[in-house]
């Protein structure tokens, strides 16, 4: 009877780590990873996804000025124990939902943006959508794999524990 206890113990513990490891909401998110470009008030801004840790994407700003490139670490998505998080404390969203294909983060105490709201689409495009009481604003990002070797370079170059 103990054995069986125990193997029961096992099978449980197994399966409930098992389940852990595959409720990762990272797994979710690995569309994000890569190079994207959209557009804002008619001019392109550039941004990347790179995952640093199983449990941390990166975000990068990229700014093309004629032939340079400049890029720059701007803010993370963050899995604790409790919490999904998005940004940097103060500006931080929660993950209040996840799917495959739809993130929705919520801070109800910021003004520029309480609900931020990613929509990836079949075609490989996603939508920003960040909304406040006031106002919604919407971006379509569609991605750009010829920058990706660049924030690889940038990563190397600033990381250089890091392999590709």
């Amino acid at each position: 009877m103990k054995k069986m206890k125990c193997l029961f113990f096992l099978i449980f513990l197994t399966g409930g780590l098992a389940a852990q490891k595959k409720n990762n909401p990272i797994e979710n998110m690995t569309w994000l990873t890569g190079s994207w470009q959209g557009t804002y008030k008619g001019k392109p801004f550039y941004e990347a996804w790179q995952k640093a840790t199983p449990n941390i994407l990166v975000n990068f700003s990229i700014e093309i000025k004629g032939k340079d490139t400049v890029i720059k670490e701007e803010t993370a998505i963050l899995i604790t124990d409790s919490n999904v998080l998005l940004g940097k404390k103060p500006a931080q969203w929660t993950l209040k939902r996840i799917t495959t294909n739809e993130m929705v983060f919520e801070n109800d105490t910021l003004k520029f943006s309480n609900q931020i709201i990613w929509l990836h689409t079949d075609d490989d495009h996603w939508f920003t959508i960040l909304q406040n009481p006031k106002s919604t604003v919407q971006y379509d990002m569609i991605r750009v794999p010829e920058l990706e070797a660049v924030v690889d370079r940038f990563i190397a170059k600033h990381n250089p524990d890091k392999k590709n």
